[in-house]
């Protein structure tokens, strides 16, 4: 569907890349902070009502540092009805932020 929205979140450490598109269109790419599950479904859901995006209807594509027993995921789901979580880990996840960032972009060349 050349319509259809969707949003890819791709968790680092204390860091998350947002991409929301339509069709082949990006509608939304942005980084946010985040230290607790909670900080998390904020953005995605602040994204999604500025963006009129129906919880209940848009796919919510996870990837990095997360999996399906993880806080972030059981938090993700308890908000959007259609969650799934992608095998790719190639982020950098330690506590060197110099390193973090050479990788900040990279849920776009997943893409």
């Amino acid at each position: 569907n050349n319509n259809e929205i969707k949003m890819f979140v791709h968790l680092y450490k204390r860091q998350m890349d947002v991409l929301v598109t339509k069709g082949k269109k990006i509608q939304l790419f942005n980084s946010f902070y985040h230290t607790t599950p909670e900080d998390f479904i904020y953005y995605i859901l602040f994204i999604a009502e500025q963006l009129s995006l129906n919880p209940d209807e848009f796919p919510l594509h996870l990837s990095g540092n997360i999996n399906e027993n993880d806080p972030y995921f059981e938090i993700a789901y308890t908000y959007i009805r259609n969650v799934t979580v992608s095998e790719n880990k190639t982020a950098i996840l330690n506590t060197d932020s110099s390193q973090e960032s050479i990788e900040n972009n990279s849920l776009l060349f997943h893409l």
